[in-house]
């Protein structure tokens, strides 16, 4: 069985160090959110923040379960 641990939390309050940290520790891939090239709406029209929040979800979702899969 795969434990995926995800974090969510406000702005500047440490998110994406804990998650490095947690990465290096545990030896597994980090995926960040706003790594998804559709969440900076290049070549988009832009959306709205709770529809941009939930298409870069979907998309994040998407490649862990590809992930988990192969």
């Amino acid at each position: 069985m795969l434990d995926i641990i995800f974090i969510n939390g406000a702005p500047g309050i440490g998110k994406s160090t804990i998650s490095k940290l947690l990465s290096l520790k545990l030896d597994s891939p980090l995926f960040e959110f706003g790594w998804i090239p559709e969440f900076q709406n290049k070549g988009f029209e832009r959306m709205g923040y709770k529809e941009e929040e939930a298409f870069s979800f979907e998309n994040l979702s998407l490649v862990l379960h590809n992930y988990v899969r192969h």
